[in-house]
C-alpha cells in the first residue's frame, strides 16, 4: 500500500485507517454479468485496459479515498498513468489486492464501476468483510435488469406514459432460425449479446457477412441463450441521461453526450457545460424534452429502482428524420457521463 502524495511506498500505520472509501475500475464488469455466479478470467485487451485506466476513478473520488490497483500493475509506471496528477492532488492512496487485509476494518463503502458477483468473490478471497458487500441476491438482482432485454418493457412503459409509438419495436430471440426469420425482415439491423461492454458483443447485419453473423448469433445464443434485436436507425446522434437510484427514489443528474462507430461501439464522450450539450441534443432532436426525462425517471421508478441502489445511465439516439429512441441500452452501473457530471463524493451524499 502506497500514499501517493509521497510516491515513497511507505506502508501506512494501520492505527490511521478508518472510514476509507475503497474506490475500483473493473472494465470487465460487464462481461462477468454474462458468467452470473461462475468464474471468469478477462480477455488480455480488458486486462490492460484495466491496468492503463486504474486511476480513473481519482476522477469521482473524494480527498484522500483509496483506489485498488492491480497486483501486477509496476508502482515504476503509475506517473505514466492517465489520471495521475489528479491522483497526486487528491491525495489519494493506493492499494493492490495483496494489502486489502491491513485495511479491511477500516473500509466503510466499496464503489466499483460495476457491481457482479465475480468481483464480490474477489474481494471476500482477499479478506474484506462481507457485511459491506451486497448480497447475493442483490447481486442478481443487478445483472437481471443489465440483461438488454430489459430496455423491451422499459421503452413499453416510456411509450405509454408518453402515449408515443416508435418507429422500430426491439425484439428478443432465442433460436437461430429466429435470428433468419429477422434477417429476411430487416436486412439492415443490430444483433446484441444479453451482456457485453462499450459497443462489444453488438453486431451491424451491415458490416458482416450473413454466414458470420450466423456463426456469431449461434455461439452467443449457445453461451447467453437469447439475443436482442432491433433495426437499423439512421442515426445522427448518441446521447444519454445519467442518474442515481435508491430504493424507489431516483435522481436525475445530467445528460451526456458520446461518440460511436457506425457498429455501435463506444468512441470516447463530448464535454461540455449542460446547456451546451443539451443545445447539440436539441439540434439534432428538436423533440428532446424533459416529459421524456419525466417518463424515463417514472420508468425507473417503476422497474429499476426497487431492486437497484446505484448510479444507471439509459443510452438513447436520435434518428436523421428528428425522432427519437428513448432507450438503446441501459447501463446499471457508472458510466463514462457520470465521470462528467460530479464525483463520488457527491454521488454518495446526494442519496
Amino acid at each position: 500500500m502506497w500514499s501517493i502524495n509521497s510516491i515513497s511506498q511507505t506502508p501506512l500505520k494501520k492505527e490511521t485507517i478508518s472510514a476509507i472509501n475503497l474506490l475500483i475500475f473493473n472494465p470487465e464488469h460487464d462481461y462477468a454479468l454474462a458468467v452470473g455466479e461462475g468464474p471468469y478470467t478477462p480477455p488480455r485487451a480488458v486486462v490492460d485496459l484495466r491496468k492503463k485506466y486504474a486511476l480513473l476513478p481519482a476522477v469521482f473520488a473524494g480527498n484522500s479515498d483509496f483506489i485498488l490497483i492491480p497486483e501486477d500493475l509496476n508502482s515504476g509506471l503509475l506517473e505514466e498513468l492517465p489520471y495521475f496528477d489528479l491522483t497526486l492532488s487528491k491525495h489519494l492512496t493506493l492499494i493492490k489486492p495483496s494489502g486489502l487485509g491491513d485495511v479491511a476494518a477500516g473500509i466503510s463503502k466499496i464503489i466499483p464501476w460495476g457491481w457482479n458477483h465475480n468481483l464480490k468473490r474477489f474481494l471476500l478471497d482477499y479478506g474484506l468483510n462481507e457485511n459491506i458487500l451486497p448480497s447475493d441476491y442483490e447481486l442478481e438482482n443487478i445483472r437481471k435488469l443489465s440483461h438488454r432485454k430489459t430496455i423491451i418493457p422499459f421503452r413499453q412503459e416510456i411509450c405509454r406514459l408518453l402515449n408515443i409509438k416508435l418507429k422500430y419495436d426491439v425484439s428478443e430471440v432465442h433460436a437461430l432460425e429466429e435470428v433468419e426469420n429477422y434477417l429476411t425482415v430487416y436486412p439492415e439491423a443490430f444483433f446484441k449479446a444479453p451482456w457485453s461492454s462499450s459497443g462489444r458483443g453488438i453486431v451491424a447485419s451491415d458490416h458482416i457477412k450473413r454466414k458470420g453473423l450466423l456463426e456469431w448469433a449461434a455461439g452467443t445464443l449457445r453461451r447467453q441463450g437469447s439475443i436482442i434485436c432491433e433495426p437499423r436507425w439512421n442515426r445522427n446522434l448518441d446521447f444519454a441521461s445519467e442518474w442515481y437510484s435508491e430504493k424507489g427514489n431516483v435522481k436525475f443528474l445530467g445528460v451526456s453526450v458520446f461518440k460511436t462507430s457506425d457498429r455501435g461501439k463506444y468512441h470516447g464522450n463530448i464535454y461540455d457545460s449542460q446547456e451546451a450539450l443539451m443545445n447539440i441534443i436539441k439540434s439534432k432532436a428538436p423533440d428532446f424534452s424533459f416529459q421524456l426525462i419525466e417518463a424515463q425517471k417514472k420508468a425507473i421508478e417503476s422497474l429499476i429502482s426497487p431492486y437497484y441502489t446505484g448510479p444507471l445511465g439509459i443510452d438513447m439516439l436520435s434518428d436523421a428524420d428528428g425522432s427519437i429512441n428513448p432507450c438503446v441500452e441501459i447501463n446499471i452501473r457508472l458510466t463514462m457521463g457520470h465521470l462528467h457530471l460530479l464525483s463520488s463524493r457527491e454521488l454518495i451524499s446526494n442519496t
